[in-house]
């Protein structure tokens, strides 16, 4: 498991201090799926790339309700992103309850999603988003022997309305 290394930072498995980790970034918004009300949230993490950029940040937004499978993971692609607290979207619920949008920032992104190099957007009905992260869910992962990359348990054409 995951352990604490010299001065308390946290250690991955690999011994690598903090890659893996998952901090949350805030809430998005509450899950709406039908019994669940737990937090959906942007997470970031860390993870080597094996090649020349080293360590890379890896996004993911993921619902905390137990036993919620709602999750995926925003491309590699992605260099940064953040919820933009200052910036909520008509698809969400009261003012009590709101939905934040996410600022992203995208390395070279295809020519159809140029506008991603930097963008605000709702993953929940942002049509350009979802098209993004599938197309680049499923195109070839480079020079490794895997060919595609994993899907995620659930793709975020089916979001929690």
């Amino acid at each position: 498991g995951f352990d604490d290394g010299p001065g308390g930072e946290p250690r991955h498995p690999n011994g690598a201090p903090g890659l893996g980790l998952d901090d949350s970034l805030g809430t998005i918004r509450v899950c709406s799926r039908p019994g669940c009300g737990g937090a959906v949230e942007l997470l970031k993490s860390t993870r080597d790339s094996g090649g020349p950029r080293g360590v890379v940040p890896e996004y993911r937004v993921r619902c905390s309700g137990a036993g919620c499978e709602y999750r995926f993971t925003l491309p590699d692609a992605t260099t940064d992103a953040s919820i933009d607290m200052g910036s909520r979207c008509a698809c969400g619920g009261s003012l009590s309850d709101p939905t934040y949008k996410l600022s992203l920032r995208v390395r070279r992104p295809p020519p159809q999603f140029a506008h991603f190099r930097e963008c605000v957007v709702c993953v929940f009905c942002d049509r350009d988003l979802r098209d993004y992260v599938a197309m680049m869910r499923d195109a070839p992962a480079g020079p490794s022997t895997r060919t595609t990359r994993p899907s995620p348990v659930q793709s975020p054409m089916t979001s929690p309305a």
